[in-house]
């Protein structure tokens, strides 16, 4: 009937609960989050044996996971729906200040007159510029989305760059070494990794490289 059997002190922080709610409809109790399918979700688990989740955003600016699961008795019969929020602010703030990173060094990469990149923090290639495609003589969907360490041990003779890369990305400092390339053994070039750390977690959430003639 969807009625309120019990609840822990700390969903206070989502609705307005005093303890003479037990027995009232949820529906009945003001929230502190925007979720206007939350009666239809909770009756969709319970009908379905469905579990649901989702994101919600509280009125202080607070962000949870709000997932909904069957009650089971002892008996395996169910008699309800259990509700669990579990904080995610911080997560989801680092979501949103890896995204404004990537449109920032993306923008950065296309601008630059040398061949560059911008890895994540698994070293996969996010973006590729014009000029580092015509270096290599590669498609953008052949690279992009794909691991560096495994591109740039086909397309080069240089041992250490995978050590390279890992030491920058652990460090968080600038690394520069340099780089012979497969198809130009003439020429002489530089690999230079430029780490962007948050500072506050002390993780590189992103690497621009960059291959420079020397």
């Amino acid at each position: 009937e969807r009625k309120i059997l019990r609840f822990t002190p700390q969903v206070r922080n989502l609705f307005n609960l005093i303890p003479t709610d037990v027995g009232r409809p949820i529906i009945d109790i003001a929230a502190n989050f925007e979720c206007p399918s939350l009666e239809e979700d909770i009756t969709e688990v319970i009908e379905r044996l469905a579990i649901k989740q989702t994101e919600i955003k509280t009125k202080t600016g607070e962000w949870y996971t709000l997932r909904i699961i069957p009650y089971r008795t002892l008996n395996n019969f169910i008699s309800g729906a259990v509700l669990t929020f579990t904080l995610i602010t911080t997560s989801k703030q680092l979501k949103y200040k890896i995204k404004a990173l990537k449109n920032y060094t993306s923008e950065v990469v296309n601008g630059l007159n040398n061949a560059a990149i911008q890895l994540d923090n698994e070293l996969n290639i996010l973006t590729v510029n014009q000029q580092f495609l015509q270096f290599f003589q590669v498609k953008e969907k052949s690279v992009k989305n794909h691991s560096f360490i495994d591109f740039i041990k086909h397309h080069s003779s240089s041992p250490n760059l995978e050590k390279l890369l890992h030491d920058c990305q652990r460090s968080g400092n600038q690394m520069n070494s340099p780089i012979k390339i497969n198809a130009n053994t003439d020429r002489t070039y530089e690999l230079s990794a430029n780490p962007f750390v948050d500072e506050t977690i002390g993780e590189t959430l992103l690497i621009l490289v960059m291959i420079i003639e020397s």
